[in-house]
């Protein structure tokens, strides 16, 4: 039993969670949702969203108190976040008797707390793939770094690389780096129905991405399409940083055999996934590679990259190859398995299915993270 003192609520900030999906850093949180309300300890938690998603996270968490940050859209999204995480959240502490703050994405503010608060990076990618990104945004992110490790009590590493990199890169913080994978929402993975196809198909996922690698999966799908009568679905929305694989396809004459279903639900994502007959993922790099982790919950062959935290995350299970950037490599390796030349039975893939749901489940991921949490809270007492 908790005594009155640890009856304080968590703080959780959601406003950076909005109707436009980001990919893996919005799965996260909106994962860990699920696990405190299965985990029967959403009471202790106030969510604080955005007006427009409050209706959501009624659904979503509906035994914690929600907590609607109305604020006017006078700068860019950024701006917004940082102004709500200096200026407005501190002030609601004492409203909701908040005794320790979570973050589940980065850019936590410029103000410390009078309690502990938590944040989760997800990965510095930025400063230690430099040459992958623009001089502006790895600015950007090590502006919103320097604070956010500076002022939060612990750093969320989503693997032992992630914890790795961010120990390299700011050794002055070891001391606040706490390792919790990332939680996977296993139950649509599993239990979802089988997508049905007039033909059987490939998957990748995150296409929005340029780091996801998908004009080298578009080039190695050209290399074999000849000999395998396989479509290409590529799930996500097009943007400006990935419009290129766009024009590829139409001027190599690929739109017969490459889909393009934009982005999709994550009901309809588990049935996709597994009606496939092989999924990609050909990232440069990953904190963690959650659509992966995903595909090998849904039984189904797994193909990606060796690189970066994917051979941890993936726990040796699935298929690999290198370099990431090889179309022949890539090419070669999707043939064997499409083939038959790789092995993986229904009853192994299973066992990797059980595996990885045993690593990753929400459920207990999400209870790791309240553990913390109360932890921080009662030394604070």
């Amino acid at each position: 039993m908790f005594n009155q003192k640890m009856m304080k609520k968590i703080g959780f900030d959601a406003t950076s969670i909005t109707q436009n999906h980001i990919g893996g850093k919005n799965q996260v949180p909106l994962n860990l949702l699920r696990g405190f309300e299965k985990n029967k300890v959403a009471d202790r938690f106030v969510i604080f969203c955005l007006p427009e998603m409050e209706k959501y996270f009624s659904m979503l968490i509906p035994h914690a108190v929600l907590a609607p940050v109305v604020i006017r859209k006078l700068w860019k999204q950024t701006i917004t976040e940082i102004f709500i995480r200096t200026f407005i959240l501190p002030g609601y502490v004492d409203k909701y008797q908040i005794g320790v703050f979570l973050f589940p994405t980065f850019s936590t503010g410029l103000r410390r707390y009078r309690i502990p608060t938590v944040v989760i990076p997800h990965d510095i990618q930025t400063q230690t793939n430099k040459e992958r990104f623009s001089l502006k945004t790895r600015l950007r992110m090590a502006f919103h770094y320097y604070f956010d490790f500076k002022l939060r009590d612990k750093i969320i590493a989503i693997s032992d690389f992630d914890r790795q990199e961010i120990a390299a890169d700011y050794p002055a913080y070891l001391k606040k780096i706490v390792h919790i994978y990332n939680p996977v929402f296993s139950d649509f993975f599993i239990s979802a129905e089988i997508h049905k196809a007039a033909k059987p198909y490939i998957t990748a996922v995150n296409i929005q991405f340029g780091h996801k690698n998908t004009i080298t999966l578009i080039k190695a799908f050209e290399k074999i399409k000849h000999i395998m009568p396989h479509d290409l679905y590529l799930v996500g929305r097009i943007t400006d940083e990935t419009a290129s694989i766009v024009s590829y396809i139409d001027e190599h004459n690929l739109n017969d055999r490459i889909l393009l279903p934009g982005f999709i639900d994550d009901r309809a994502l588990a049935e996709i996934l597994k009606g496939s007959s092989l999924y990609v993922n050909p990232s440069l790099f990953e904190g963690f590679g959650m659509t992966a982790v995903e595909a090998m919950l849904a039984g189904v062959p797994v193909l990606v990259s060796n690189v970066s935290a994917v051979p941890e995350v993936t726990m040796g299970l699935c298929n690999y190859y290198e370099p990431p950037d090889d179309a022949d490599a890539l090419a070669e390796a999707m043939k064997k398995i499409l083939l038959g030349e790789v092995q993986s039975d229904a009853g192994q893939l299973r066992m990797i299915s059980s595996k990885i749901n045993d690593q990753y489940n929400y459920v207990k991921i999400s209870r790791h993270y309240f553990d913390l949490l109360i932890s921080l809270m009662q030394e604070k007492d």
